[in-house]
């Protein structure tokens, strides 16, 4: 009898573990089940480097929500008639991050793709095509300059390509240094560029993404600087 007892009381004990173990499980299934689910733009198919964003190469699609990258959009106007600043394959979430307003992978009406020696810019090895750089040189007291020192040309304006490549490095390419780059500046800045090549050795610095283009299409700094020439040619003129 006393042997029984042991066996019941053992069979008792096992079945109450079985439940509280099937019991967790279950609960566990059913979180599980419950995961919050959003909706998020991805594409449909690759889009290059430049490519304009249209309705038919971005569908909906459900992903979890823990699973989400940072910067998706659920938005189509946050993401419909932009172009890709870097190639997108196939079903990759579209992040805001990777799209531009403006395709600077061809060169716009009104805008000019000028080209620098970039051999000796510490600078190139850290750059990529659509980044924004100011031009800084250095000037030394002339007939065209007042004063000898640094003067930025320009502010903000796109890299267009480096090395004739206008897509976006890839990270085994980042880090190389470049051979040349070419910049795109306004029509209406030429001779600021022209003056900078020929008067000044050139610098490029990192800039923000703000653009300094005026109502008037020139560059904010390059007006700056043609105004600083055209008042100096003008005293010597007088003075003379």
């Amino acid at each position: 009898m006393r042997n029984k007892s042991i066996y019941l009381l053992l069979a008792c004990v096992c079945g109450t573990v079985a439940a509280v173990l099937a019991s967790e499980w279950l609960k566990a299934q059913g979180n599980q089940n419950t995961t919050t689910m959003v909706e998020i733009f991805v594409t449909k198919a690759s889009i290059d480097v430049g490519e304009k964003i249209t309705g038919d190469k971005i569908a909906l699609e459900r992903w979890p929500e823990d699973k989400v990258p940072e910067g998706t959009s659920q938005n189509l106007a946050e993401v419909e008639g932009k172009y890709a600043k870097q190639r997108l394959y196939e079903d990759e979430p579209i992040i805001l991050a990777k799209l531009m307003d403006d395709n600077w992978t061809s060169v716009p009406n009104g805008w000019k793709a000028v080209d620098m020696d970039a051999s000796e810019l510490g600078i190139s090895s850290s750059l990529q095509p659509g980044d924004r750089v100011d031009v800084v040189g250095f000037f030394e007291e002339g007939d065209f300059i007042p004063r000898s020192g640094s003067q930025t040309v320009f502010m903000g304006i796109r890299v267009f390509s480096i090395d004739g490549d206008t897509s976006r490095r890839t990270d085994d390419e980042r880090g190389k240094p470049a051979r040349y780059l070419q910049l795109l500046i306004p029509e209406k800045d030429k001779d600021a560029w022209s003056y900078a090549k020929e008067l000044a050795d050139i610098e490029l610095h990192k800039a923000s993404d703000q653009d300094h283009t005026l109502e008037d299409g020139s560059n904010e700094a390059a007006a700056a600087f043609l105004t600083m020439i055209e008042n100096h040619r003008t005293e010597l003129e007088e003075e003379e």
